[in-house]
């Protein structure tokens, strides 16, 4: 006589036989077809520049464009290892060096060294732009010890961004004010996005 076991197997064994005979009807959803080509979605590039990755940041949206993030980044060190510096652009080299450096890049200050004369002071020519300064102005509090370049540029980003704001408007004033108060990322995120959108 078969055991309990050996009965329970049994059927198990024939309800897995016999459902596997059924043919299971599933209900349409009537969807129509792509109007998208398979190898068009895939020949789609996403080109979105550091500028962008840095207004995501400030938006605390960066943890969504991660992979993005860190393979930009790992392109501007690439760019940066054959000295393919941006030697023109204080605004774009200093926002460079401050996401790399919040991202944990090793990335030197002789990043700044075509900004700089022979002193190592960095050069008047170069605080034409409001938004330059601001940048090297937060970049310079990511700044390494011993690092007399980013403690300069941080003298010369103050003193010309106190200089702007005694000579503009009120909203742009109270701007750069909060910025030389506390630098972006000694900030709580939700106050930077608040700040971000609202200014």
């Amino acid at each position: 006589m078969p055991s309990d076991q050996q009965v329970l197997q049994f059927q198990m064994k024939t309800e897995i036989n016999s459902s596997k005979d059924k043919c299971i009807q599933r209900r349409s959803a009537n969807y129509k077809p792509n109007i998208w080509k398979y190898d068009y979605i895939e020949s789609l590039t996403s080109e979105y520049t550091v500028d962008t990755y840095n207004i995501i940041g400030k938006l605390s949206l960066a943890i969504l464009f991660e992979q993005e993030i860190e393979e930009a980044l790992d392109m501007i060190m690439c760019l940066k290892d054959r000295n393919l510096t941006i030697k023109e652009d204080l605004y774009a080299t200093a926002l460079c060096f401050r996401l790399l450096r919040q991202y944990g890049y090793n990335v030197s200050q002789d990043i700044f060294i075509g900004f700089v004369d022979e002193m190592g002071n960095f050069r008047q020519s170069t605080n034409t732009n409001v938004k330059a300064m601001l940048e090297l102005f937060e970049a310079s509090h990511l700044a390494l010890e011993g690092e007399n370049t980013m403690d300069k540029a941080k003298m010369f980003s103050t003193e010309n961004l106190k200089t702007v704001i005694s000579n503009s408007n009120d909203s742009l004033a109270k701007q750069l004010s909060t910025a030389l108060e506390l630098p972006l990322h000694w900030r709580l995120e939700w106050y930077n996005v608040t700040k971000h959108i609202h200014g």
